[in-house]
């Protein structure tokens, strides 16, 4: 990535960082692409983000009751078990829609297959129960479809809500939150989460949707209608962290971390003990 960016200024472009870091055509990956956010910090939305072609998105704040907090890029929000020394930090609040922003990661070329996995935890002692959800991972296509992914989603669901073809639901119960953690608070502890999305063919149901917590799947359901009818090409982005609604009613923002983030478009990752560790990116434009 240094390279890169030192290619890019001797060319004579002067604000390289910014061209680079926030413009869609430039910040686009190709496949297979991981990241471990072993970047510089990032604590200030208002900053540059400059850690392995991720874009600003949202630009939310959380309101903790005295100031705004951001998303953030810092040292806290480190998986120990992978590589890096840094995470994604990602805050939510109470009430609805009570977040830091998102980053989003732009695809060179739209993807009608994807394999997401990455490392999630949320802070130790965090409630939830009732009717919450939070969106986890928001993905968008060339059309008019935008499924987002709920983890938690009520007190022990999971969903992926396609928003297209009707709006169909793809979940599963008693896989979610209190089975995670054996209660309502959670314990700190890291897990590794994949999903696999597979758009289908217009004019069918042959869409495929799967989650894994920890390498055990959970949902595996193969006749998905993502696309109603729109005939999108493919996914175009996503976004890690995004809003939710009913937060639970503790005041403050906390913190939610992500790391190891890895992403394919030929198969299944796996958690880091099962795949070979990702690897700083090579493809980025």
């Amino acid at each position: 990535m240094k390279i890169v960016l030192r290619t890019i200024c001797l060319l004579g472009i002067i604000s390289c960082l910014p061209l680079l870091y926030t413009s869609k055509a430039s910040a686009g990956i190709d496949l297979p692409w991981s990241t471990t956010f072993n970047c510089p910090d990032w604590t200030s939305y208002n900053s540059p983000l400059n850690c392995d072609g991720l874009v600003k998105w949202g630009s939310w704040t959380c309101y903790d009751g005295t100031q705004n907090v951001y998303e953030q890029i810092v040292s806290g929000g480190n998986y120990s078990g992978g590589k890096g020394s840094s995470g994604l930090r990602h805050f939510i609040g109470s009430g609805n829609v009570n977040n830091s922003g998102s980053t989003a990661i732009y695809f060179n070329t739209p993807q009608r297959e994807l394999w997401v996995r990455w490392y999630i935890r949320f802070e130790k002692g965090w409630t939830w129960s009732g009717l919450k959800e939070f969106k986890m991972l928001y993905f968008y296509t060339d059309g008019s479809l935008a499924p987002y992914f709920n983890f938690p989603w009520g007190d022990n669901n999971v969903r992926l809500y396609t928003q297209g073809g009707g709006g169909t639901d793809e979940s599963c119960t008693n896989c979610g939150w209190q089975t995670l953690y054996g209660g309502t608070a959670s314990d700190g502890s890291w897990h590794a989460f994949e999903v696999h999305l597979k758009l289908n063919n217009p004019g069918t149901t042959d869409g495929i949707f799967e989650f894994w917590i920890d390498g055990v799947r959970k949902i595996g359901n193969t006749n998905v209608n993502y696309t109603g009818a729109g005939n999108p090409t493919g996914f175009v982005r996503f976004e890690l962290g995004d809003n939710g609604s009913n937060f639970w009613p503790t005041p403050g923002c906390h913190p939610v971390d992500y790391d190891d983030v890895a992403i394919s478009n030929t198969g299944y990752i796996g958690p880091l003990s099962d795949a070979a560790r990702p690897s700083a990116p090579t493809s980025l434009r």
